[in-house]
């Protein structure tokens, strides 16, 4: 949560960027930091990341 408060975006497109860098081989991940490179996690992000987008575009929706 301070990696994405620090970078200033979402929690969740942190989280799922983060996931497939380490799954992809881009970066090295700390080992506190190893859950994020589940598949689990990945698609868990990805699919928060999708409803909180798409929420925030629809009117009322946000606020309910």
């Amino acid at each position: 949560m301070g990696l994405a408060w620090a970078s200033g975006i979402n929690l969740y497109a942190t989280l799922l960027t983060l996931g497939i860098l380490a799954n992809t081989g881009n970066i090295v991940l700390p080992p506190d930091l190893q859950i994020v490179a589940s598949q689990l996690v990945i698609m868990a992000a990805g699919l928060m990341y999708c409803v909180e987008f798409f929420a925030d575009k629809v009117p009322g929706v946000d606020t309910g």
